[in-house]
């Protein structure tokens, strides 16, 4: 059952009013309200664009009531988003992170999948590139071995993977 903001002030509301003999009384917010509470947070937070405070607030709901698909769905769009704007920020370690924990709590999320894919892909590609570079040729020949079992049909990839394989050849001729 998911509270809206509307409950959670109106009980507030009746908390404050009723004083202190309720306030220090026995009652108090079961996991699942303050499960309730953290998510409505975690949603704030992401509309607002704050994803790594929302990410926070969601994995607090998420210990609080951790069966709730709901909260995972929502976590899991978060962390997506999150991934996303990690992997513009050149951070793609931190996005590979969070696209793999967005899996552990929706295993079939396709999108957190293509994106986690394509994240390595690129990762992948560009360690190649560099190794290409400084003429470490048997390990970048591995790194665009690596990006094609990903993705058979990177063209760039291939071409590395040969020029690579071509400097290999030479070497040893």
């Amino acid at each position: 059952m998911r509270v809206s903001r509307l409950t959670i002030l109106a009980l507030v509301a009746a908390f404050v009013v009723a004083g202190p003999s309720v306030q220090n009384s026995a009652w108090a917010a079961s996991p699942h309200e303050m499960g309730d509470e953290a998510e409505i947070a975690a949603l704030d937070l992401e509309a607002q664009g704050k994803l790594d405070d929302a990410i926070v607030k969601h994995r607090e709901a998420l210990k609080l009531v951790p069966n709730s698909k709901a909260f995972k769905e929502n976590a899991a769009r978060t962390l997506n988003s999150a991934a996303i704007a990690k992997h513009d920020a050149n951070d793609d370690k931190t996005a590979v992170a969070y696209l793999e924990e967005a899996l552990v709590l929706v295993p079939n999320f396709k999108q957190a999948k293509e994106n986690l894919a394509l994240i390595k892909v690129v990762s992948l590609n560009m360690e190649g590139v560099k190794l290409l570079k400084s003429g470490d040729f048997p390990n970048a020949a591995a790194k665009f071995t690596e990006v094609l079992a990903l993705q058979a049909d990177n063209k760039a990839a291939k071409i590395n993977l040969d020029v690579a394989q071509a400097q290999i050849g030479r070497a040893h001729v």
